[in-house]
Order: structure tokens, then sequence, then C-alpha cells
């Protein structure tokens, strides 16, 4: 689908260099790539672009995503690295860990809080304990949200999507979450005023420049996380870019670190057993019965929770 522009592009704050918000589209991964290919030069490192709502966004394995049904906050981000390309498949982990840190930093000091937002490998961002009874694959873990990272067809960069709930009950799998449920938002801020379906209803600032009778102080928190998940971002690809050693710091946050897990792998085969720690290049190392195995892609169902 075309997109559809909401608004002029904004002087964005730092580090975002360039940010434009669109009222609606299908995806911001598809639409930044293109624009990014188009005119490298008008698009630098740490171009951002969001959308109010989004209707066929990009998962891992071609599945798709669409925020019309709940309060949501979809956004790419455009990133030019020059570290080495072989470390860029820490990209979409730095980018988990960068959203878990802007999360945790709203939780202040409300106990436990910041430890119940993690990782989970590859590219989830969940809620330890937002479950009261546990799914299969996920216990009580609850998908807030989760990152997808594609490289431009012309190599010269890669793009990452973002997507969150932030609030709504109209939920998509039993083992979604939001960041209201996680108390990470303001519960109300999730009150849709079109829950009969009309109209668009997506999160975003510009619902007060077009009257259509969103929540103005939704949109400025989504746009506060934003801001706040592009600057950790950010300063997490400058250290990767500096040969610092990310490994540790992902590994912190990682709740599938020390878990029994089962690996369900692309060629439709299966693994299990205890996710050990991350590799260099930020694949997973798996120990098995058989020995140690190194996933870089494929689907991590836990099986039990790392002891704490």
């Amino acid at each position: 689908m075309a997109p559809e522009r909401a608004e002029p592009d904004p002087d964005p704050p730092a580090p975002i260099t360039r940010l434009r918000v669109l009222e609606r589209t299908g995806s911001t991964n598809t639409d930044l790539a293109r624009l990014a290919i188009a005119d490298p030069p008008a698009w630098p490192h740490l171009s951002v672009l969001t959308a109010r709502e989004q209707t066929a966004g990009k998962g891992r394995a071609g599945r798709t995503w669409d925020s019309s049904g709940l309060r949501a906050l979809t956004f790419s981000v455009l990133v030019r690295p020059r570290a080495d390309r072989a470390q860029w498949g820490w990209i979409p982990l730095l980018a988990g860990l960068a959203t878990v840190r802007a999360l945790r930093s709203r939780a202040g000091k409300q106990p436990g809080a910041t430890e119940r937002v993690a990782v989970k490998w590859p590219n989830d961002v969940v809620d330890v304990l937002g479950g009261r009874n546990a799914e299969p694959g996920w216990g009580r873990m609850r998908k807030l949200g989760g990152v997808l990272t594609e490289v431009l067809a012309d190599d010269g960069g890669a793009v990452v999507g973002i997507g969150l709930n932030l609030a709504g009950t109209h939920l998509p799998v039993p083992w979604a979450g939001t960041l209201a449920g996680a108390g990470l938002m303001p519960a109300e801020l999730g009150q849709r005023p079109d829950e009969s379906g009309d109209g668009p209803g997506g999160p975003g600032r510009a619902s007060r420049e077009h009257g259509d009778g969103r929540d103005a102080g939704a949109d400025e928190t989504a746009d506060d996380v934003v801001h706040a998940i592009v600057g950790e971002f950010a300063a997490l690809l400058t250290a990767l870019e500096q040969g610092q050693d990310v490994r540790a710091l992902v590994e912190q946050v990682c709740v599938s670190i020390g878990a029994d897990v089962r690996v369900e792998l692309p060629d439709g085969s299966q693994l299990e057993g205890t996710a050990a720690r991350l590799a260099s290049d930020g694949a997973l190392i798996v120990h098995t019965a058989h020995g140690e195995h190194t996933i870089r892609a494929g689907d991590v169902r836990h099986l039990r929770a790392p002891a704490q």
C-alpha cells in the first residue's frame, strides 16, 4: 500500500539525523529501505521513519504484523555502521538491548520493574513475568515487541524495524503483552477512541493536527519512547564500532541464556539443550546431549527458565 503522509519532516532531536512520520503504511522497513537506496545522501545514518499505523509489518520467517488492532509503536531506523560487516550480526541484538534499556529507564524505581523487561534471543523484547498462566514455549513471559533487521539491497546499510505493543486488549497471540500491562506506560493511554474500527487509530502525534480524536498523550509517550530507544541504540552502535565488548552487555539482559530451549531451525529440524552463551558474532551457543551447536537463525522456545 502507498504510505500516507502525516506531517512535514520535523526537526529531529539528537542523535536522530532525519525523522519522517507517516499516518499509515504497510511496512516502515520497506518504505525506509526504498528511500535510503533512492537517495543515500538524504537519508544518513540514524534516520528514522515511524508510522502511526502499520498494516503489513514484517516479522521473522516471512511473518506479518498488523498494528491496527491495538495501540502500538512502529518505527524503523536506518543504520550505516562503520563496524566490520562480520559484526553486523550484533545489530538486531543491540537494538533489542537499546529497547530494554529505554524501557527500564521508564520503569524508574518501581520495585522489580526493571528486571521484568528483557531480550529473548534473537529478536524479542519480553516481560518476563507478564502472564498469569504459562504458555507453551513462553512460560509466563509475554512478548512486548520485536526487532527485524534487513540489509539494504545496495549493501550500504540496514534498516532496523522495531515494534512495541503499547496498550490494548486485542492482542494477536496468547503470549503477547503490552507496555501498559507491564506498568511501563499509563493504561488509560490505551483507550482507543475508535474501538468500532472506524479510523486509523494508530499511535502518533498527528492526532492533534488532524482532529481524528486520538489521544495526544499517547502520541507524545510513543515519541518519547522512540527518542529514548534511538539514543541508546546510537551509543551501542558506537561501542560496537570502537571494538568494545558488547557481548557481555547483551548477555546481561538476555533471558534465554541459561534456559533449557528447543530450537526450531529454518530447515524444519529441531534440537533441544541449554542456551549457554553468545558467540562472538551474536549467534546463540546451545549445549545438547550430542555436543555444542551454534545457532544463527531459528525460533527459540523456552522449556525451562534459567535459575535466578
